[in-house]
């Protein structure tokens, strides 16, 4: 399979071996011209779910601008994959094709860098603590030279409790462990509350979680309501 950038380089080809413009050939395709533009300087991926309709205007087959020479067998699979493929969401879309790129790669022996795969999507307060669905979770791949050792997932901070040390929106690395010692950055569920990140403190039979922010006051919690996810790697 074609790296995205062989791909543009091969329909740019086809464009001028045909003397078609850029409008034009947006015009065929029926997509705004900024998007072919994107597309073409290699600002933004060529979407999978449009490879049939650039290589029916191009008059070619869709393996052949993907790079797949298939028998019936494997044409079929490939077939069932696209499908799968298309139903997915932007995002997780762009996951797929970052997932299979780090493959060709590895299997072309072109990788420079391990990869390590890590849990991605899910949120944490850093102020007032917020309710997170698992399901938000999914699998994600990284370049294993900026992952912490022992990191098992990347989480967002939505809150600005935790700043300067961490910023509203940014997002945090986390292992998983059921405790952490006193003065660690944990990120924790408090029963029928919800998640936070704080510093967290033990005082008797209750949880102090303190905050870098000093505007927002300690929050004081019966520890048996109290379980850590994990602790947070800077």
């Amino acid at each position: 399979m074609r790296t995205n950038s062989e791909i543009v380089d091969i329909i740019i080809d086809l464009c001028n071996q045909k003397g078609w413009s850029l409008s034009e050939f947006a015009r065929k395709l029926d997509l705004p011209k900024s998007s072919i533009s994107r597309y073409f300087n290699k600002s933004r991926q060529l979407p999978l779910n449009k490879i049939n309709l650039f290589s029916d205007v191009l008059g070619v087959s869709s393996e052949y601008l993907l790079g797949i020479q298939t028998s019936k067998s494997e044409k079929q699979t490939q077939n069932d994959l696209l499908k799968v493929y298309n139903r997915l969401n932007e995002d997780r879309q762009n996951n797929v094709y970052r997932f299979a790129i780090n493959q060709l790669n590895e299997q072309r022996g072109k990788s420079n860098d391990k990869v390590t795969y890590i849990v991605r999507g899910r949120q944490s307060a850093a102020g007032s603590m917020i309710h997170v669905d698992d399901v938000d979770a999914e699998m994600g791949v990284l370049p294993s030279s900026i992952v912490p050792n022992g990191a098992n997932e990347l989480v967002q901070i939505t809150g600005d409790s935790m700043e300067p040390i961490i910023k509203k929106g940014s997002e945090v690395y986390l292992r998983y462990q059921p405790t952490v010692e006193d003065g660690e950055i944990a990120i924790v569920r408090i029963e029928d509350d919800g998640v936070t990140c704080k510093y967290l403190y033990r005082d008797g039979k209750n949880i102090i979680l303190k905050s870098e922010n000093p505007e927002y006051e300690d929050i004081v919690v019966d520890a048996e309501k109290v379980s850590v996810i994990g602790k947070v790697l800077l």
